[in-house]
């Protein structure tokens, strides 16, 4: 289950993440960021289920009350709610395994080595950014 960080605006904005997966093509792209048409893939990385695990495991860092479409099909399915990840060195959002997954998007080599580099695993959340437990 994806833990949520305790994390103010300003501290987020300090951590400098690099942004992953930030397709124009989405509504919550960005413009000087790549085309998620041009980054589809006819066969699957190898690493592919990995990948993925990895990006459905990131930690959340914001939650969005909307749902995002699949903007390649031309039903634009509903995907899932839109949230923000981090491994708290990349960020990057809900929607994006779902694209690795379905259209074996690629994603770049930095970050496949970053992850690779651990174990394919997330880890825990630092101390600092843990919410408090609600416990009565």
């Amino acid at each position: 289950m994806n833990e949520s960080l305790n994390i103010s605006p300003e501290e987020f904005q300090e951590l400098e993440l690099k942004p992953l997966g930030q397709f124009i093509e989405l509504e919550h792209g960005t413009p000087a960021c790549e085309s998620l048409r041009d980054a589809i893939c006819a066969t699957p990385n190898q690493d592919e289920e990995k990948i993925i695990a990895y990006l459905e495991n990131g930690f959340i860092t914001a939650v969005a009350a909307c749902t995002v479409r699949d903007v390649l099909s031309e039903s634009e399915k509903s995907i899932c709610g839109l949230y923000g990840q981090t491994d708290l060195v990349w960020h990057w959002y809900s929607d994006l395994a779902y694209y690795v997954k379905t259209y074996h998007v690629q994603l770049p080599e930095a970050f496949i080595q970053h992850i690779k580099s651990k174990n394919w695993m997330m880890g825990e959340v630092p101390e600092k950014y843990k919410l408090e437990s609600s416990q009565d």
